[in-house]
């Protein structure tokens, strides 16, 4: 964490392992000293009732950043995430999408190798 408490990159292998043990997390993450964020990320998503759009969350993991927007991803797929496709999802821009998916991708990494390790 940086000097104010925000969670940064390196921050990524702590947070995956919050996820992995299904707790549900919420951070302010930072890339520099202007912009900020608060993701949440809850693990293993339950739908109740029909989705009226965006597909099937069961399973997957719920991400929304504070007053952008919210979607299911896999974060289990060895293929990284594309800013364009974060921020079409999430609701952000170009400048703001590429550092959240940054961080999204680094989390992403530390679960793939958290879950090999385990099997």
């Amino acid at each position: 964490m940086d000097q104010y408490g925000t969670c940064t990159l390196s921050d990524a292998p702590m947070l995956a392992k919050k996820l992995n043990a299904g707790d549900a997390i919420i951070f302010g993450y930072s890339n520099d000293d202007i912009n900020g964020y608060v993701i949440s990320i809850s693990p293993r998503l339950t739908p109740v009732g029909t989705m009226p759009f965006g597909g099937d969350p069961t399973g997957k993991y719920g991400i929304g950043v504070l007053m952008r927007g919210f979607f299911h991803f896999d974060l289990n797929k060895i293929e990284p995430f594309y800013e364009s496709y974060i921020g079409e999802k999430l609701g952000l821009r170009r400048p703001d999408a590429r550092p959240v998916a940054q961080m999204l991708n680094a989390i992403r990494s530390e679960l793939i190798t958290i879950t090999s390790k385990e099997e």
